[in-house]
């Protein structure tokens, strides 16, 4: 019986690291949140234009500042989203 239980609790913490992540939430717009596979999608559709013929130090600081334009964007929208839900339009 002890034998057992000892088993059962090693096995325990395998378990629990086994998990895997599927998503973060970067956002949290009231009670909705955004995720950041939703600013990964939208990045990678606005960066192919945005981003062309940059290169170096230059691109990643336009990376940065485009990451966080989306991310705004994204705020925006959803709280446009909420405004229309609650004024029945």
């Amino acid at each position: 019986m002890t034998a057992r239980l000892l088993a059962l609790l090693l096995l325990l913490p395998t378990t629990a690291l086994s998990a895997e992540l599927i998503d973060r939430i970067v956002a949290v717009v009231n009670k909705d949140v955004i995720l950041l596979s939703e600013l990964t999608e939208t990045l990678e559709v606005v960066q192919e234009y945005e981003l062309r013929g940059l290169d170096g130090g230059e691109l990643v600081r336009a990376r940065r500042e485009l990451q966080t334009d989306v991310l705004d964007s994204l705020i925006g929208q959803e709280l446009m989203d909420q405004a229309m839900e609650g004024a029945d339009v």
